[in-house]
């Protein structure tokens, strides 16, 4: 489940004012799960990149179901700049941001402002 932990990769918050490198929002069409690892349906907003992709933050939390019930995180998916289809989770887990699972197959498309035309479009999610 868990593919990789962030480290060194130029982590940084996207601030609210000036031009985004990418679009505003990820529309995500339905909920998903990887493991025991939920990620809502909804809009999700570009709040973070590093050098490799965009952090896109869920609308709610992302759910870890347990025996003892639903753990909430601070998650959402993840989009890499070299190929924009493709989608991860993300969650913070023991306060690291740690990528999970692959999303990419799950309906979605990007809206709002969009990145200069010098960088790689992002495209939408193919329809299940």
């Amino acid at each position: 489940m868990l593919n990789s932990c962030i480290g060194g990769r130029g982590y940084h918050d996207i601030p609210a004012e000036g031009p985004l490198p990418g679009p505003r929002y990820l529309e995500f069409y339905r909920e998903t799960q990887v493991a025991t690892l939920h990620f809502p349906a909804g809009r999700y907003s570009l709040h973070a990149e590093d050098d490799a992709g965009y952090y896109y933050a869920a609308p709610r939390p992302v759910l870890e179901h347990t025996s003892i019930g639903p753990r909430p995180y601070e998650g959402g998916l993840y989009v890499a700049k070299r190929e924009p289809r493709k989608l991860r989770g993300y969650v913070y887990w023991g306060g690291v941001l740690t990528h999970v699972g692959d999303l990419s197959r799950v309906r979605h498309e990007f809206s709002g402002e969009t990145a200069p035309a010098s960088e790689p479009s992002l495209s939408r999610g193919e329809p299940e």
